[in-house]
C-alpha cells in the first residue's frame, strides 16, 4: 500500500477549516486504497521550525505527497513540495486528482448511456 502525505495551508485559516480540508482529503485517499499520513495527526513540538522538521521527517518515510489546492500560499507546504520533489517522490497535485476522478466517474456514465442507447435501439 502506498503511503501518501497530505501538505497544504494550516496558517491563516481557522482550525477547523484546515482540519476540515485535510480530514476530507484523507478520507479520499483512504477510499482509494492509501496509507495516509495527516499532519493533523502527527504530534508535533512547539515552534515553526521544529513543527516543519517533523512533518519533513515523516514525508520522508512516505512514498508520495498530496499536495491541497492551496498549497502555494503555505510556506511549509512549498518547503514540504520541494523536499519531496528533490527526493524524486510521486506529487499529486489535489485539482487533477479530483478532475481525474470526475473524468473516470463520467467516462463510466458515458458508456452506461452507450450501453442502454444500443439496447433500446434493439427492442
Amino acid at each position: 500500500m502506498k503511503r501518501i502525505f497530505i501538505s497544504g495551508k494550516m496558517s491563516g485559516l481557522t482550525e477547523e477549516e484546515s482540519k476540515l480540508c485535510f480530514s476530507n482529503a484523507e478520507e479520499r485517499l483512504k477510499r482509494d486504497g492509501y496509507d495516509v499520513v495527516n499532519p493533523w495527526n502527527i504530534p508535533v513540538p512547539c515552534g515553526y521550525a521544529d513543527q516543519l522538521l517533523e512533518s519533513l521527517h515523516v514525508l520522508a518515510q512516505c512514498d508520495a505527497i498530496y499536495m491541497l489546492h492551496n498549497w502555494t500560499d503555505s510556506n511549509g507546504s512549498r518547503c514540504e513540495y520541494y523536499f519531496a520533489k528533490g527526493s524524486g517522490m510521486e506529487i499529486i497535485f489535489d485539482n487533477e486528482y479530483l478532475r481525474g476522478k470526475l473524468e473516470h466517474g463520467l467516462n463510466g456514465v458515458t458508456k452506461k448511456i452507450n450501453e442502454l442507447t444500443k439496447k433500446s435501439k434493439n427492442f
